[in-house]
């Protein structure tokens, strides 16, 4: 069985670097069930089950992790994570994807962890990167089989991004309630929150999301060029 390599030292430089790249990559971070899900981990442990669009995705779920107040780790491809040894230092354990019950050991960790309230273990049931419009989600069986071991909760996680009125996408996340952690149901909860972060982006009100990062005060496209472009063509 691997082991938690988690450290809280790392996490603290790795923090507010992580807030900075996702305040200058995005249109700010929108989230929906932060605060319902806050008080849930304080009462006992998580498993934080979600979909997986993009290479920025474990960068949210550090931002994620500090906002829950509690101490994350999270499932990542052994593969990636023996290329990217500090992700480690922020949680990461690894997961043996390569068949014939390899991923045990990592699952049986993350089991361990799942001790006490406070605790929470994120999951990429995709296990590889697919658009959030791609139905079926194509989830695996392993958040099952984490939640029958560890008896803990599991909250759908769904991530998507889009464009509002900025020339860079913006960055949402729906936490939805404690949901059955068998494939089909687990699937719904998170299309139902894709469903709701569409809606976000189309600007409905009834889907309007909390802002987690805010998005940046001047929009960049009314800056020093765009008001010089709009100077020279002004008409007399």
């Amino acid at each position: 069985m691997s082991r938690v390599v988690r450290s809280p030292r790392f996490l603290k430089f790795a923090r507010p670097y992580v807030r900075w790249r996702l305040s200058r990559a995005f249109d700010g971070v929108w989230t929906a069930g932060l605060e319902e899900a806050r008080a849930r981990v304080a009462r006992e442990p998580l498993i934080v089950a979600a979909n997986h669009v993009a290479w920025w995705d474990p960068l949210l779920l550090v931002w994620l992790d500090q906002a829950l107040g509690g101490e994350s780790v999270a499932l990542m491809d052994a593969a990636n994570l023996r290329r990217l040894p500090f992700m480690a230092l922020v949680g990461a354990i690894g997961l043996d994807r390569s068949g014939g019950g390899s991923s045990l050991g990592g699952l049986r960790t993350a089991t361990a962890w799942l001790d006490r309230p406070g605790r929470v273990v994120f999951v990429f049931p995709q296990g590889r990167q697919r658009p959030s419009q791609v139905r079926p989600l194509g989830f695996a069986r392993g958040v099952e089989w984490l939640a029958r071991r560890s008896r803990a909760r599991v909250l759908p996680l769904s991530i998507a991004y889009g464009f509002r009125e900025s020339h860079r996408p913006a960055a949402g996340l729906v936490l939805g309630p404690p949901c059955a952690p068998d494939v089909a149901h687990l699937e719904a909860a998170v299309a139902g929150g894709l469903e709701r972060l569409d809606r976000f982006y189309d600007g409905l009100p009834e889907a309007a999301l909390q802002p987690g990062i805010p998005a940046p005060t001047a929009r960049s496209d009314e800056g020093l060029g765009a008001r010089l472009l709009g100077h020279l063509t002004r008409r007399p």
